[in-house]
């Protein structure tokens, strides 16, 4: 029974696996020992019979021949693949635009669109913000990078895009 998980048995049964392979454990109670023993021997079944496997492999095929390096250990501990083992970032997790923030950028942008003069570019937003921090009026670990401003600029004026749409359909 290869297809076992030893850190998801119960002790009775990681002794009974342990038994069954006849595996010397020296009266360890300790769940944990058990574990690492259990998997330290299918491990090593599991290498014993992917050689086997490849000797007998290379005795079909008289070209095929085969190195087996001396492994002593699998590399992966048992469970590796499972999905709780695996770890992953937080989408978005990053820092947020603060609202105060947000406000001049959109005021900046609103700007804009009413006189095309008055247009402003994701650094020329930037710069902005660096003088109301340098004014004081917002503190400079808020201001977020250009590139952070060009993306909200594209969202803005998508959901601008939209909520004018939107008001378009409810008008007709």
């Amino acid at each position: 029974m290869l297809g076992i998980c030893p850190k998801r048995l119960p002790l009775q049964e990681l002794t009974n696996e342990l038994q069954n392979r006849k595996v010397d454990y020296g009266n360890q109670n300790k769940r944990q020992k058990l574990v690492e023993i259990l998997d330290k021997e299918l491990t090593h079944e599991t290498l014993e019979k992917k050689e086997s496997c490849l000797r007998n492999r290379s005795m079909l095929h008289k070209e095929y021949t085969t190195r087996l390096s001396d492994i002593t250990e699998f590399p992966l501990s048992s469970g590796w693949a499972m999905k709780e083992v695996q770890k992953y970032g937080k989408k978005g997790g990053g820092k947020r635009i603060k609202k105060s923030i947000s406000a001049v950028l959109e005021e900046c942008f609103l700007a804009g669109n009413v006189d095309k003069s008055y247009r402003m570019t994701a650094q020329d937003m930037w710069n902005l913000l660096t003088l109301k921090a340098q004014e004081g009026e917002i503190e400079s670990s808020d201001i977020p990078k250009v590139t952070t401003i060009q993306g909200w600029i594209t969202r803005y004026a998508v959901q601008l895009r939209e909520k004018s749409a939107q008001m378009v359909l409810e008008e007709a």
